[in-house]
């Protein structure tokens, strides 16, 4: 691995970009695939920084089960430390079931997964990842960046891995490329530095591109003990994923 006082990401430098041809050709090879994949289950063991008073920080714990067939198919079910809760989606409807809670609330949906995601980032809800994978299949994660640099090879999980470093004007992000012809991210770490103590976020990714998913694991059937609420949209969400 390069020696990191040469392969970090420089101070930041206006408007201006600076990003390595590595490390965009990898996020090419990456999206290109990402998009490819038309359905996968991806199971993720994430944690958050909390920042208190006086800086002292404490870490929170979650996971993450998604299941996905494109374009109008998806599940996310979380369960931990900050939420548990699951979403359904079946192309016509997004359906949200706060299994803590016995709430469970529904509201339109459009016709496929990328415009689901937009509009529940217009209407302030957070979708555990599901933004940086849209992201990251549409290619678009290079927006907003001023430095890319590629640092080495890394393993996550023992599997090889290309470590990338990006710069933007308020955070920093890393990403744990899988290297081979199926290129998917494996690990992701956002550090925020506009807030004190640079609180972080990071995910371990585990994808399985070959299991089969049945229309049943998309059909919400509440349970016996829930009660269905309106839905009232939340303040519109920020860039934590």
């Amino acid at each position: 691995m390069p020696d990191v006082s040469t392969s970090a990401p420089a101070a930041d430098t206006g408007s201006m970009q600076n990003i390595d041809p590595d490390a965009k050709e990898i996020l090419d090879a990456m999206s290109a695939y990402m998009a490819s994949v038309k359905s996968f289950t991806l199971h993720a063991d994430t944690t958050r920084d909390d920042v208190l008073a006086f800086g002292y920080k404490l870490q929170t714990n979650d996971a993450v089960d998604l299941r996905v067939r494109r374009p109008d198919r998806l599940r996310a079910d979380v369960s931990g430390d900050n939420q548990n809760s699951s979403y359904y989606y079946d192309g016509k409807t997004l359906t949200i079931l706060g299994r803590d809670l016995g709430y469970w609330t529904e509201i339109p949906a459009p016709a496929t997964i990328g415009e689901l995601i937009d509009s529940a980032q217009e209407r302030g809800i957070e979708m555990p990842l599901l933004d940086v994978l849209a992201s990251g299949a549409r290619n678009e994660l290079l927006e907003g960046v001023r430095t890319a640099v590629y640092v080495g090879e890394s393993k996550i999980g023992g599997v090889a891995c290309d470590h990338l470093a990006f710069r933007q004007p308020t955070i920093d992000w890393q990403l744990w490329v899988s290297q081979g012809d199926k290129p998917l991210p494996r690990k992701i770490l956002i550090t925020t530095r506009y807030k004190v103590g640079d609180p972080q976020y990071s995910a371990l990714l585990t994808w399985n591109t070959s299991s089969r998913i049945d229309d049943g694991d998309f059909r919400f059937k509440a349970p016996a003990n829930a009660t269905k609420i309106p839905f009232r949209p939340a303040k519109a969400a920020g860039t934590a994923p």
